[in-house]
């Protein structure tokens, strides 16, 4: 069986002693462009893999945006619990006065 349109495109047709069983214009051509569309398509993995890699870290930074704020609101209640705590403890400065 003979070689692929793309493995025959590849060749060095510099050369002038082909044989009408080597390949023909035509099927160069459609090796060539077979390569060209392989080629394309491997360019499009890596753009769709960093489309993708930037899709994860957006929701995971809007995770963690939002388990800060949360954070942040429990800490804030928090605070204000002990500040209630103290003004109930007899004696204290921070009672009224």
């Amino acid at each position: 069986m003979g070689r692929s349109y793309v493995e025959k495109s590849k060749v060095n047709w510099c050369s002038a002693g082909l044989t009408e069983h080597e390949t023909n214009y035509q099927e160069v051509q459609t090796g060539a462009l077979q390569r060209i569309a392989a080629a394309t398509e491997a360019m499009a993995k890596n753009y769709v893999q960093l489309q993708n890699d930037n899709e994860w870290l957006k929701r995971s930074r809007q995770s963690y945006m939002d388990r800060v704020d949360s954070l942040e609101r429990s800490n804030a209640a928090l605070r204000g619990v002990i500040t209630k705590l103290k003004k109930r403890q007899p004696g204290s400065d921070t009672g009224k006065k």
